[in-house]
């Protein structure tokens, strides 16, 4: 007859299987669940455009201070560029895996804008409860006195319709 032998020893499982163990574990397990916890939101609370950059736009932009708060999949905030002869605020989101810029840049502008903000219009869309206009590559809305407009190669216009409705006047 065979015998069956245990490859742990009856004191190293009582040892690991005690009631002091098991807490141990328990503590270890939900200190690191609230570290997690606490991090996600510092993680996801960062926004796309630097706070200090949204502060150095609301000075010089004033009425035209808007700022993306969302960006494609990977695109990040490059720069952004105020100029005060036609009042646009252009803030620029790039993709920075690639080393050709230009063709991985979404640029987002804001301008002084009274008309028809659905000129032009080849779709629409219903984001986040803006309703956004698109053709040829660009995608745009418009509030009382402004029209955000954002484009970029190499992206469908319901990724720049994301991009437009996600913007935030700086306060």
């Amino acid at each position: 007859m065979s015998e069956r032998r245990s490859i742990t020893s009856r004191s190293l499982y009582s040892a690991l299987t005690s009631l002091g163990h098991s807490a141990c574990v328990k503590s270890v397990a939900v200190a690191g669940l609230a570290a997690l916890a606490l991090a996600a939101p510092a993680v996801a609370a960062a926004p796309l455009v630097p706070p200090f950059i949204q502060s150095v736009i609301k000075q010089r932009a004033g009425a035209q201070a808007y700022v993306p708060t969302r960006a494609p999949f990977r695109y990040r905030y490059l720069s952004y560029t105020w100029r005060p002869l036609t009042k646009t605020l252009v803030v620029r989101l790039v993709d920075p895996r690639y080393a050709n810029r230009a063709a991985h840049t979404v640029t987002f502008s804001a301008n002084p804008f009274t008309g028809d903000c659905s000129a032009g219009n080849q779709k629409s869309y219903q984001v986040d409860g803006n309703k956004t206009y698109s053709a040829n590559g660009t995608a745009w809305r418009c509030l009382p006195g402004v029209k955000l407009v954002a484009s970029g190669p190499n992206l469908p216009t319901v990724a720049l319709a994301q991009v437009v409705a996600s913007a935030k006047r700086i306060r």
